[in-house]
């Protein structure tokens, strides 16, 4: 989930991903799968260039909730994180340049960074 859609949209499209679906869903059903009491949430797809799957889902849900969280960290058993391939280590050097706040680790062929929420990111070249 993420605090503000906007915010998320401008970083993941910087990593070359772009809109594709979007929904507001509400009421009951929304509860239900959520188990959150009036879920109000607007959904992004986010999609690569390919349109192949899988997607990045971004739900920003509407409303006074608590959004104060811990950020896991790199090597935390709770820990998740979105892999994805860059073209050449040259590529991951020229990303990690456009986000030098949100770059946890770089190496010659990976980066591992954060995206405005907190979640991780590897970034790692082709073989």
């Amino acid at each position: 989930s993420v605090a503000n859609t906007q915010r998320s949209i401008a970083f993941y499209t910087a990593l070359d991903l772009h809109v594709g679906a979007t929904s507001l869903n509400i009421g009951v059903e929304q509860q239900q799968l959520d188990n959150v009491q009036d879920a109000d949430v607007e959904v992004t797809a986010l999609q690569f260039a390919t349109g192949a799957t899988p997607h990045v889902e971004l739900l920003c849900y509407r409303g006074n909730y608590d959004r104060s969280v811990a950020w896991a960290q790199p090597d935390d058993i709770a820990a998740t994180r979105l892999v994805c391939k860059a073209e050449t280590p040259e590529s991951i050097a020229a990303i990690c340049q456009r986000f030098p706040g949100h770059v946890i680790k770089q190496e010659d062929a990976t980066a591992l960074l954060r995206d405005p929420d907190g979640h991780l990111i590897e970034i790692e070249a082709n073989a």
